[in-house]
């Protein structure tokens, strides 16, 4: 299911990466999300948000999540780090990626 985030979708940053982060540093989660990608040779790009208030909130609010990392795969928010280990593990993340960009 796409989520629909106003500050996500006007910067167009989902169109940046087939994968998308959105961390804080010194995140546990977003580090092992984002070596887990590194090891696996999967194009992502991480934006940090973590003096962005703002932008943490509307992210909070429109996806339901008030944790980090926030995964959108092919533009579509998946969830966090675990979600992400569980596509991976089950071919669905696979799946994800051959999909047209939401």
């Amino acid at each position: 299911m796409a989520i629909a985030l106003t500050c996500y979708n006007q910067s167009m940053e989902h169109r940046a990466a087939p994968i998308v982060l959105f961390t804080i540093y010194g995140c546990p989660h977003c580090q092992a999300a984002v070596k887990f990608l590194k090891s696996n040779n999967i194009p992502f790009r991480a934006k940090n948000i973590g003096n962005n208030a703002q932008m943490m909130m509307n992210l909070a609010n429109s996806t339901g999540s008030a944790t980090v990392p926030k995964i959108f795969v092919q533009g579509r928010f998946i969830g966090g780090a675990q979600e992400l280990f569980q596509a991976a593990e089950s071919g669905q993340l696979q799946e994800m990626l051959s999909q047209p960009m939401a």
